[in-house]
Parts: C-alpha cells; sequence; structure tokens
C-alpha cells in the first residue's frame, strides 16, 4: 500500500530536507527523504508530456507551444565526458480537463503535464512564485514516475522576448525541465537552475556548465550509482521561496495535505527584484 505525505517548507531549509551536502560545485541533486543513496532520476531516456490546452493570457498558443518546446530541447542533446547522453522529450500534444497529481489507482491515468495557470483563486501557493514543478517518485530508489508543471499566469506577464516587466517563458520553463530531471536550486548564480529570476531575465533560456555537470552526475556515464528497488512507495514533498526579505528561518512552516492527493511541490522558480 503506497503512503503519501506533503511538505511545505521555506528554501532555506529545504536543501538540507532532499539531502544536499557541500561540494566544490554549485549544483544540488534531490534525494529521496527515505534514503539519502536514492537520488531522485528517471529510468528511461524517453519522457512524453502534453500541454493544456487553455494558452497563456498574453500569448498566441502557437508561440506559447514553441517556447516550451524550446525549453525541453535545450535538455535533451547533452554529452558528459565526451560520451553524448541525450534525454528524449517527446511533445504529447494538447488536453483538456486534467490536474496536478498523481493517481496511484491507475498509473495509465497519469500524465507528465505542463498548465498555465490563469486564475488567482487557482493559484494555491505564493504570488511570487513564477511556476512549480512537481514531482512524484520511489522512495526506495528515487525513480522519478511523473511531473507536472504549473505556470503563474495569474500574477505574471510571460512573454517570448522579455520586454520590460514581463517573464521570459524560456527563462523559466527551462528551469522548470532542469527539476523535472532531478536537479535542485543550484547554489552557483550564474547557472540556469539558480533560484530567483527578475523580470526580464533571459540567461536562464541556455544551460551553464554547473547545470550540465548536475544532468551528468544523474545521467551520464559515470553517474551515481542506483539503489536497489524496495517497496513502490511514493512520497511527496516540497519548498517554496518567498521573497528574500520577508522571510527568517522561525517562518517555516509545514503542511500535511495528504488527503488533497497533491503531487510532490518542488522546483519553484521565483521573482527577485532587481539591486
Amino acid at each position: 500500500m503506497m503512503t503519501h505525505r506533503t511538505m511545505v517548507c521555506v528554501l532555506a531549509v529545504c536543501a538540507l530536507a532532499v539531502g544536499a551536502s557541500p561540494t566544490a560545485h554549485g549544483y544540488v541533486l534531490y534525494t529521496s527523504e527515505t534514503n539519502p543513496e536514492a537520488y531522485l532520476r528517471w529510468f528511461e531516456t524517453e519522457m512524453v508530456y502534453v500541454i493544456d490546452d487553455v494558452p497563456p493570457q498574453e500569448m498566441v498558443a502557437e508561440v506559447a507551444d514553441e517556447q516550451i518546446i524550446e525549453s525541453f530541447d535545450t535538455w535533451s542533446t547533452l554529452s558528459c565526458d565526451g560520451v553524448s547522453v541525450p534525454h528524449d522529450f517527446q511533445f504529447g500534444g494538447h488536453v483538456e480537463g486534467r490536474s496536478v497529481g498523481h493517481n496511484d489507482k491507475d498509473l495509465d491515468d497519469n500524465e507528465n503535464l505542463v498548465i498555465w495557470i490563469q486564475d488567482m483563486f487557482d493559484w494555491d501557493y505564493s504570488p511570487d512564485i513564477l511556476a512549480l514543478t512537481s514531482l512524484t517518485y520511489d522512495t526506495e530508489n528515487g525513480e522519478i514516475v511523473d511531473v507536472d508543471l504549473e505556470i503563474n499566469d495569474a500574477f505574471f506577464t510571460f512573454s517570448a522576448d522579455a520586454g520590460p516587466g514581463e517573464i521570459d517563458v524560456r527563462n523559466t520553463v527551462v528551469h522548470e525541465v532542469g527539476h523535472m530531471l532531478g536537479l535542485d536550486h543550484s547554489m552557483e548564480k550564474k547557472a540556469t537552475m539558480f533560484a530567483k529570476a527578475p523580470p526580464g531575465e533571459t540567461q536562464k533560456r541556455d544551460l551553464e556548465q554547473d547545470d550540465i555537470d548536475g544532468y551528468c552526475a544523474l545521467y551520464g556515464p559515470n553517474a551515481l550509482p542506483i539503489p536497489p528497488k524496495g517497496v513502490n512507495v511514493v512520497k511527496k514533498s516540497g519548498c517554496a521561496l518567498q521573497q528574500p526579505t520577508t522571510q527568517s528561518p522561525g517562518s517555516l512552516w509545514i503542511l500535511l495535505l495528504g488527503l488533497m492527493g497533491l503531487a510532490l511541490r518542488r522546483g519553484r522558480l521565483a521573482r527577485s527584484t532587481r539591486p
């Protein structure tokens, strides 16, 4: 029988919760909270994703789709130690009426969903979070079995060219695809997986070496070992980054939402203001 738990926490604590340890590199990898040797990753190199048929409010649907597809493709043709290690992302088309979450009783019902949230009453998180990636994984061996990406179109204006005050789609989604692959927020400020993205930023459209090194640690020829598969238990948890001036370690809050069927809440890319 599968058990579920949802945890929400501030980012400063979450790095410890996912098993991060001080290293010479900036990238951080997600690990299972019950098995620190289990790094979260896909065991298959092919992932089909679908996009909700309701486009963003400020963009033409075809343009928005192109930006999302290009974001996935950014991670698809990487090399590690001179060896090509492709990840086959396939766009499975548009869907209607889907919701975020993982169905444990009917695994065929699950899809890797990208969805634009347009109504502020449908956005259940802090309004300063640009996007939120949900991962569902096996706690024993770290295998990712389902991902969903929610984009905050209720509180932000997204575009393909990052005009004044706008949020660049690729800058956001390339970052979130990194979370889908198992990468946490990097400590390297120039990395695509760094946690903050001010309006108008486009530097996260392209990967830095730190991002590639993190990918290779999971999928390269010298990748970290995979522990044996145990009882297939799905654990759901995550972290949110708030405005840095309004949070302190003492403001940590944890909320158990097991019966609500929410997916693992990880990988929140939050806006920050320019200094």
